[in-house]
This record gives structure tokens, sequence and C-alpha cells, in this order.
């Protein structure tokens, strides 16, 4: 039986492992336009993808099923905006609109005195950032540029809403202190007999750690695939 369980949990790593590393070698390959705000966004994406879903391989080999669906949740957000970015101009307009308005709310907070942004407070032109940004801001939505979309919206948008339906919104209870987040990585309910019993550090039943590893395996290989179909379409060539 633990033979079983060691040998299953070997192949669906090695798989992770396997696509991680074909995905470093094309990123490793790809020729990055920097003055392109869609290609720092396309190519970050794909690197968070990967990243991410390293660190699933990483908690896998440590039997930590839970923790690791929990990355698994944010290579999903990544995975869909890598996705939006790559194929919606809009997409990548209100990125950067949301971008100057968060650069705005920290130069404000920095100003008024948040300890947290004490260096930012010391910059001698802050004045005269928080004015460029706001001029900023007023252009973009000038140019029409509305907010950014919903993770909701941008699954819709990209052929998303089935995972975003029947993955995301299980995986999304469980970074936070729900019952649906706490009784998955603590409890054992008898619900006949209307009792639980706390069990931590529980061993993974291997079918969920191969449904975790397989399914970032897969998204890696999607990751992967934009970006090699947006940079060809982009003439940027691999060197």
């Amino acid at each position: 039986m633990n033979d079983g369980y060691h040998r299953r949990k070997s192949e669906s790593l090695s798989r992770l492992t396997e696509e991680i590393e074909e995905a470093i070698n094309v990123g490793e390959k790809c020729k990055l336009d920097k003055d392109s705000f869609q290609h720092q966004l396309v190519v970050g994406c794909f690197l968070a993808v990967i990243e991410i879903s390293d660190s699933i391989r990483i908690l896998l080999e440590q039997d930590k099923t839970h923790d690791s669906r929990i990355l698994l949740r944010s290579v999903f957000e990544v995975l869909v905006r890598l996705y939006a970015f790559s194929d919606f101009e809009d997409c990548v307009n209100r990125e950067r609109l949301e971008f100057s308005i968060g650069t705005l709310k920290t130069l404000k907070h920095a100003k008024n005195g948040n300890s947290y942004f004490s260096q930012i407070a010391q910059m001698e032109n802050i004045e005269d950032a928080i004015s460029e940004q706001e001029a900023q801001i007023q252009r973009y939505r000038n140019d029409g540029i509305g907010k950014q979309l919903t993770l909701a919206d941008l699954s819709e948008k990209t052929g998303f809403s089935e995972e975003y339906n029947a993955i995301y919104r299980q995986l999304s209870a469980l970074p936070h202190g729900t019952y649906a987040g706490i009784i998955r990585r603590s409890l054992v309910v008898d619900w006949e007999k209307d009792s639980f019993h706390v069990a931590s550090f529980q061993k993974p039943a291997i079918e969920d750690l191969e449904l975790i590893a397989n399914q970032a395996a897969d998204w890696v290989i999607r990751a992967r695939a934009v970006l090699t179909v947006f940079l060809d379409a982009s003439h940027i060539r691999h060197s």
C-alpha cells in the first residue's frame, strides 16, 4: 500500500517537474520587448505560473495538499490574466490604469504618514509624483479606459468560466477562516453521528495529490502555449 502511494506520487511529481522544466526552457529562449507594457504583463504572468507551480511541487513533496491547493488558486488567477493580456488590448489598458491608481494610493498613504511607506514619504518630489499620477489617470479615463475587470469577467472573456465555477470557487474557500476551509484542513466529520475530531497534519489521499499535480502541470502547458503563440504573433522570435 505504502509502495503504491510513493510510486504514484513520484509519477505525478515527475510529470509536473518535466512540464516546469520545459516551460523554463521556453522562457529562457524568448526575447522580450522591454518597451512594451503588454510584453511585461504577458511574460511576467507566464513566469508567475511557472514559479507558483514549482512551489506547489515542493509542497506536494511534503504531502502538503491543502496548502498546495491554495497556491493552485493563485496559478489559476495568473493564468486567466495571461490569456487576457495576450489576447485583449482593453485588458492591457485596464491594467495600466489599475497600476497608476495603485501607485497614486501608495503615494497618498505615504504623504499622509503611513509608517509602512516612510521611505517613499521621504521623496523630495512626492507632490509632483502625486500630480503626475493624477494627470495620467485622467488621461486614461479620457481615452475611455474602464476599471479592471473581475476575475469572473476575465474568466468568461478568456473561456475559463467552467474552471472558474468548478475549481476556483472551491479553492477560494481554503485560504480563509471559513468552515469549508477549516473542515478540509483539520476536521474529520462523522455526519451520521453528528461528531468530529481534529486530525492535523493528515497524510493526503493519493488521489488528491495526483489531482493537484496534474492540474498544475496542465496549466503550465497552457501557459507555455500562450507565451509561444503570443511571441510568434508579436514577431519576437526565439533566439
